[in-house]
C-alpha cells in the first residue's frame, strides 16, 4: 500500500450523530462523506450498507452486524470492534493506523469470516479470538499486526477442520 493511496479525510464531511446516521441507514441510503466519529454503535444494524470516503475515528462497534458491507476510502483512527459479525465484509482502501500515535485497530471476538481487507493500512493491528475462516488481505500494509490469536479454521466434523486464509 502507497502512501499516496491512502484515504485522505475530507475537511467538509456532514458529521453525523447516531440518530442521523439511523435515519439514513433506514432509508436505505449509501453512507457517503460523512464524519461518524466517535459514535458508540452498540446493537446497530450496518449490514448490507455501503460506506464511502467516511470518517469513523475513535467509534466503538459492539455487538454489532457489518456483515455484507462495503467500506471504501473509510478511516478507522481509534477504533475498535468487539464481538462483531463482520462476516463477508468488505474493506478497500481504509486505514486503520494512527501514524502519528503508532496505535492501530482492535479487533476482539469478532466473526471475521470471508472478510476482506484490499489496499488497507492494518499496521498494529490486533486480531484477539476472531473467528476468521477464509480472511483475505490483499495488498495490505500490515507491519506488526498480531495476528496470533485469530483462528483461521472451520470444522465441517468431528475429523473435517479446514484452515484457509490468504495473505
Amino acid at each position: 500500500m502507497s502512501e499516496e493511496s491512502a484515504p485522505i479525510p475530507d475537511k467538509e464531511l456532514e458529521k453525523l450523530d447516531i440518530e442521523a446516521l439511523r435515519d439514513a441507514l433506514e432509508a436505505g441510503d449509501d453512507i457517503e462523506k460523512v464524519d461518524i466519529s466517535g459514535l458508540d454503535l452498540y446493537q446497530d444494524q450496518l449490514a448490507d450498507h455501503k460506506f464511502v470516503g467516511c470518517v469513523v475515528d475513535k467509534a466503538v462497534f459492539t455487538d454489532i452486524s457489518l456483515e455484507n458491507s462495503i467500506w471504501e476510502d473509510c478511516s478507522f483512527i481509534g477504533a475498535s470492534f468487539k464481538s462483531v459479525d463482520m462476516a463477508d465484509a468488505t474493506f478497500k482502501n481504509c486505514q486503520f493506523f494512527d501514524k502519528k500515535n503508532a496505535v492501530g485497530v482492535s479487533f476482539r471476538f469478532s466473526a471475521m469470516n470471508h472478510v476482506r481487507f484490499t489496499e488497507c493500512d492494518l499496521t498494529l493491528a490486533e486480531f484477539f479470538r476472531c473467528d476468521a475462516h477464509s480472511i483475505e488481505f490483499k495488498k495490505c500494509r500490515m507491519l506488526g499486526a498480531n495476528l496470533s490469536e485469530a483462528d483461521f479454521s472451520r470444522s465441517f466434523s468431528k475429523t473435517v477442520i479446514r484452515t484457509e486464509a490468504v495473505f
